[in-house]
């Protein structure tokens, strides 16, 4: 479907990384943002490149991302940086793009992540006939791939116990619809054009940075 005029599109978009010092990654980022063979199966909306309107949503990731790497390669965490993309989003640009919009936590919302969650590697069949080139819609909160374990092997857990599930915080709590986040997956290479990386926030000394993407300070981090 394509997505409908009523529906305002932000124009700044975030995705949370993270970068090792003296690598090229920052600068892959600038040059070619969507990469499938970066994607990973077993996402919510499927392959594609996540990103958020929400600032203070990725920041978590980027951090996470930043530890589990230096740890994984057995370095100093000094050597990896918790970064988040700043990323202005052409969507006049979208010409014929078949966007997907889930507007509230529906049980079509909630099937649809069911399903690429059990789409986990790649010789497992998309379970769109056609997938979408985006896909807009809330975050699964919880522990996901637990609920879809659950799913699998637990009797008795069913599809209404999975679409409650994921509603409901690790404290216990339902979620509201603010609570949740939001994601915005872009699905297909193609869209690559209508992204550009404008700069990035990165954690310096236990605060958020900004720097534009030309800014030397990059460089002076080892960054770019």
């Amino acid at each position: 479907m394509s997505v409908s005029a009523q529906v305002i599109l932000p124009r700044t978009l975030y995705h949370g990384t993270s970068i090792r010092r003296g690598s090229t990654e920052l600068m892959h980022f600038t040059t070619k943002l969507l990469d499938k063979k970066y994607w990973k199966h077993g996402r919510d909306f499927g392959l594609g490149f996540y990103t958020t309107h929400l600032i203070e949503q990725p920041k978590p990731w980027a951090i996470k991302s930043s530890r589990k790497r230096a740890s994984e390669e057995g370095v100093s965490a000094h050597d990896y940086v918790p970064c988040i993309l700043n990323i202005a989003w052409d969507t006049g640009a979208l010409n014929e793009a078949a966007v997907l919009l889930f507007s509230d936590a529906s049980r079509e919302w909630a099937r649809f992540i069911l399903d690429h969650r059990l789409q986990s590697d790649a010789n497992k069949a998309d379970p769109c006939n056609e997938h979408p080139d985006i896909v807009v819609g809330y975050m699964a909160d919880n522990d996901t791939g637990d609920l879809v374990s659950r799913y699998l092997y637990e009797s008795g857990f069913e599809f209404e116990q999975f679409f409650e599930g994921i509603q409901i915080s690790e404290e216990g709590n339902k979620m509201t619809m603010d609570g949740l986040g939001n994601q915005y997956a872009f699905c297909n290479e193609a869209l690559d054009g209508t992204l550009k990386v404008t700069g990035c926030h990165i954690l310096e000394g236990g605060e958020w940075i900004y720097y534009g993407i030309d800014d030397p300070h990059l460089s002076e981090l080892k960054l770019l």
